[in-house]
């Protein structure tokens, strides 16, 4: 793709210049974003609906630079052929189950004792696949298994067994500490490995940021089926469209972090995940963006990056 920052808003030249709206589904109401010379459009969600006051969607060429970065870089085709796809890599099963004990010394898992219990502790990490690592005494690894059960890595993170919270730095990745060269990591929604169980077929999904969110939120709110993205940029379906597939045809809540304006756009953790949203929508994911931490939470929450977790947890 060209530099996105030379696409211009489309001019008009009939019908076939204009689109349905992403929002407010008009057809024949959306601009997208062209390439002059090559008549190039960016994705069917980057451009502005004409009905400004009904509607008012806006999501600029700028918008989709800033959430894909790497999307400025003006690659340019060198060659007819497709690019080789690298297929992800796997890593083997035995690496998870030998993970899985020594739980008493695993930080994560004393937090998760003086919340819910012993039994429950262990029973929730079993149940999302969490086990312990030795890279740092107490460390946790959240293993990220996909549907057909590829285990495809190994998130390694430290946290503070009285207070929960995660240690500044420490967190890597279970084929880097191993050294694996030539490891094609390829992300999967953490928590995948439940859409495929028969007591989930039915159930709705909620997706939040982190890993620890998602298994606290599954113990007071069963009715859905927890996920993670594992961070707020992770939500990143127009660069890795493959990553939430899975979801297609199901009914999905997102559940952003609190935050702040960003200093560069004023954009919050929730405006960032009410656009990429839109995408998902397009993909066939039934998807809204909860706003019910947007209507309860002070400046303070805000400001310290409040989560679902840690309301379901003060109650």
């Amino acid at each position: 793709m060209k530099n996105p920052i030379e696409f211009t808003l489309e001019k008009y030249s009939g019908k076939k210049s204009r689109f349905t709206c992403p929002k407010c589904n008009r057809a024949g109401e959306f601009t997208r974003y062209v390439h002059p010379e090559t008549g190039e459009r960016l994705p069917p969600y980057v451009g502005i609906c004409n009905r400004k006051d009904k509607c008012g969607y806006a999501y600029s060429n700028g918008d989709y630079i800033r959430e894909n970065p790497g999307a400025h870089a003006n690659e340019r085709i060198t060659s007819a052929l497709p690019k080789p796809v690298i297929p992800p890599s796997f890593m083997n099963w035995a690496l998870l189950s030998k993970s899985m004990s020594h739980y008493p010394e695993n930080n994560l898992y004393l937090f998760l004792c003086n919340l819910v219990g012993m039994k429950e502790a262990e029973a929730i990490l079993a149940k999302y696949y969490v086990g312990t690592s030795k890279h740092w005494a107490g460390a946790s690894v959240y293993w990220q298994v996909d549907l057909q059960s590829n285990v495809r890595s190994g998130k390694v993170m430290l946290y503070n067994s009285e207070t929960g919270k995660r240690q500044h730095k420490k967190q890597t990745w279970v084929h880097a500490v191993m050294g694996l060269k030539g490891f094609n990591l390829s992300q999967c929604l953490f928590g995948e490995h439940l859409l495929g169980l028969e007591e989930n077929r039915e159930k709705g999904v909620a997706i939040v940021e982190s890993e620890k969110t998602a298994i606290i939120a599954s113990r007071f709110i069963d009715s859905v089926v927890w996920l993670a993205t594992g961070g707020l940029e992770l939500l990143n379906p127009a660069t890795n469209p493959a990553k939430f597939k899975p979801l297609i045809g199901r009914q999905v809540i997102l559940y952003p972090d609190l935050s702040l304006p960003n200093s560069f756009n004023g954009d919050t953790a929730f405006k960032s995940w009410t656009r990429k949203a839109e995408f998902l929508r397009f993909m066939g994911v039934k998807v809204t963006v909860s706003e019910l931490l947007e209507n309860v939470a002070t400046d303070e929450e805000r400001e310290n990056g409040f989560d679902i977790a840690d309301y379901l947890i003060r109650k």
